[in-house]
């Protein structure tokens, strides 16, 4: 999160940068890819950012570096949904560990603020189901690029903080305008998620992807 790296660290990563890019031209699995090195840090938000200035498709899916798909998603309906015309849906994320029982948490949390959030439940959008997701999450989702260049990184209200995360202000700006004004205030968002009884996308755990024999041979210590 703050940018820093050892300088015995230095030269591991850029080997991790040549890997990255010698994958976008030699695996068939990334053959439409581009490896997008930037000249300085710019924190997650500001390097969605920069990424958004090669994409030409009307939508577009953000995917962190540490998630994965665990069960199929139906991309296509989905992008329909975000292509209607007027589209109320702008963003639509998936199912993960800490979104899995969003609506309930929802309930509890808006309670005590006397906030009617009965709304908040699963609703037919063609042949999906989507539920309002009244916080913004930077875990995978997929958005029509728009939204993205004219709503998330307007000029003015600023809702991404240089060298941050997307989800550190506008999260908070969404939940600010959805006390203010209720369902009119999710609205102004338009941030759904992809009903599912489980999660569709989780978290990869940096320390344990590998099995002990692949840590031993790549001269790594063992897990404590």
């Amino acid at each position: 999160r703050n940018g820093q790296i050892a300088p015995a660290h230095v030269a591991l990563y850029e080997e991790y940068i040549a890997g990255i890019r010698d994958l976008c031209t030699s695996d068939l699995a990334f053959r439409n890819a581009e490896a997008l090195v930037l000249e300085e840090r710019h924190g997650f938000g500001f390097a969605v950012k920069r990424a958004l200035e090669r994409v030409v498709t009307p939508c577009v899916m953000v995917l962190q570096h540490d998630r994965r798909f665990v069960q199929p998603v139906p991309l296509l309906p989905l992008v329909q949904v975000l292509e209607e015309p007027g589209a109320a849906v702008k963003y639509i994320g998936f199912t993960c560990a800490q979104t899995l029982d969003h609506i309930h948490k929802m309930r509890s949390r808006f309670s005590k603020a006397e906030l009617d959030v009965s709304w908040c439940a699963p609703r037919p959008h063609g042949p999906v189901q989507l539920v309002p997701l009244l916080q913004w999450y930077d875990s995978t989702h997929v958005c029509t690029t728009q939204y993205y260049r004219d709503f998330v990184f307007a000029p003015e209200p600023r809702r991404v903080a240089p060298g941050g995360f997307i989800e550190d202000r506008m999260a908070a700006l969404q939940l600010a305008d959805l006390l203010a004004a209720g369902r009119a205030g999710h609205a102004i968002y338009g941030t759904y998620l992809l009903h599912a009884a489980e999660a569709q996308v989780s978290h990869i755990d940096g320390k344990h992807f590998m099995t002990e024999a692949q840590r031993r041979g790549r001269g790594f210590p063992p897990l404590p």
